[in-house]
């Protein structure tokens, strides 16, 4: 990890002892581009935000000229931040200059880490500040030639109040993915001991 400052630090996936689980990452990223969006869930630290670093880096080394991938985490946010804050503060850009570039031609990659944060209590609507979040993932699955992907990563079992909490649109099982599949495939066993 690099450290940034004494209360923050960076996640690197670019260590000489990096496991990049291209398998995974290439199968996390069609699931994308064939369905658009995709919820993995997990208990906390099962290594979900790795996980959401390697896809970002795997979309990027694609090199595909319009894809465009914006990564967050909503739990930097505070109570009072609005999810087009969130991507204002964290990536620099506006959420009006994202969906333009979608609108453009380019394939926008929303990486969103600690998604659970944006979820609904109960049979309530979402959360005031994460409503355009859920307009988006909800055109995202109604709209084929949406030119965006919505790539969740939520924690459950962490707080008493998870277990309250609830996705506002419905997604298909076959899009929602978990720890299961964090787990390393015998060949990624064998490449990462092959790293010491």
């Amino acid at each position: 990890m690099n450290q940034r400052n004494a209360d923050v630090r960076e996640l690197s996936v670019d260590g000489e002892k990096a496991l990049y689980r291209e398998a995974l990452t290439t199968r996390l990223i069609n699931l994308l581009d064939r369905r658009g969006v995709v919820l993995f869930s997990s208990p906390p630290m099962t290594g979900k935000t790795a996980l959401a670093e390697l896809v970002c880096r795997a979309v990027v080394k694609r090199n595909h000229s319009k894809d465009v991938v914006v990564s967050f985490s909503v739990l930097g946010g505070s109570k009072n931040d609005d999810f087009k804050s969130l991507i204002k503060e964290n990536c620099g850009v506006s959420y009006d200059d994202v969906l333009g570039w979608a609108s453009q031609g380019s394939t926008v990659y929303f990486v969103v880490d600690e998604a659970q944060l944006l979820y609904r209590k109960g049979d309530a609507d979402p959360q005031k500040y994460s409503t355009p979040f859920w307009e988006m993932v909800q055109e995202t699955f109604s709209n084929p030639a949406c030119n965006i992907r919505v790539l969740m990563l939520a924690t459950y079992g962490a707080h008493p109040d998870y277990d309250l909490l609830s996705i506002p649109v419905d997604i298909p099982q076959e899009l929602r993915l978990g720890v299961e599949e964090l787990n390393f495939t015998p060949d990624e066993m064998k490449d990462y001991w092959q790293l010491e």
